[in-house]
Order: C-alpha cells, then structure tokens, then sequence
C-alpha cells in the first residue's frame, strides 16, 4: 500500500508543475515572463523606376516579418512565428508606391523587443514571356523596433 501511495505522490509531484507551467498565460522563457503581443506592421515603399520595364509591368511587394528569438541562432527544430503580406504598387511615371500592411499576435518574453523584416520588390513581365520577373530588389534581415500596436515603416527601393 506504501507502495502505491508512494507513486501517486510522486506521480502528483511531477504533473502538478507541469500543469501549472501549461496553464499560465504569462510563463516564463528565458527567465522573461512572456505575454501576447498584437498589432499591425504598415510597410511603404517608395519605388524609384531607374530601369526601362515592359509596357504593362505591375511591381509587387512582398514583406516578411518575424520576432527575433533570444537564442534561436543554431537551434534546429525551433518554430519561429512569420507574417507576411504582398500587395501591388501604384505606378506613376519613374516612381512607384506601394503599402503593405501585415497583421500580427505572437507570444513573446519582454526581452524580445526587435523584429526581423524581409522584403522583395519585383517587376513582373504582363506579357506573360520570359524573363518573367523583369527587375527584382531584396532586403533581408534589417531590425526593426516591436511596436506597441501599430509601426509604420518607409523604404526607399531603386528599381
């Protein structure tokens, strides 16, 4: 009988942190509380059209954005949460304008305060021939502030 109340106990012992770890909202990571974060990200770009494009060309923007993990550098396996967006510029003479604009709700520890953002600006061929992208700009992995709810972000891009 010991026995079996020996090993309830520590069964109890075992689960009982697990599940409070399992049921806090605020857990710890990293020795950080960690809460929900949301807000939106909207991401312009300013296109200067210094390349002759096709008639017809239609400039996308694509945006990533994802939080910068403290300790995610060499960790396989590790899930790191992205948000992306895509929309089409506005062309008016040699410039372009384009808004992107990228909702986001992570969990994050406190001392998680920067993002990582990516962005490929492309001008597609409406002809449908080849080459298919026609001039392409890429940006990756600039830091940028966690905003509070909402950040608004300007890049110039040439084209």
């Amino acid at each position: 009988m010991n026995r079996l109340r020996n090993a309830l106990l520590l069964l109890a012992a075992i689960l009982v942190p697990l599940y409070s770890l399992a049921a806090t909202p605020d857990r710890q990571e990293n020795g950080h509380s960690a809460a929900p974060v949301t807000g939106t990200y909207s991401v312009t770009y300013d296109i200067d059209l210094v390349s002759t494009l096709p008639a017809g060309t239609t400039i996308v923007c694509k945006t990533q954005i994802a939080p910068v993990l403290q300790g995610a550098e060499g960790q396989s396996g590790m899930v790191v949460p992205v948000e992306s967006a895509a929309s089409v510029a506005t062309i008016s003479g040699s410039t372009a304008t384009c808004s992107v604009e990228i909702p986001f709700a992570w969990t994050l520890s406190a001392s998680q305060a920067n993002v990582v953002l990516n962005y490929e600006i492309q001008a597609v061929n409406a002809t449908g021939t080849l080459p298919l992208v026609v001039r392409n700009s890429v940006l990756q992995r600039t830091s940028e502030a966690q905003p509070a709810t909402t950040s608004s972000l300007a890049f110039a891009v040439i084209l």
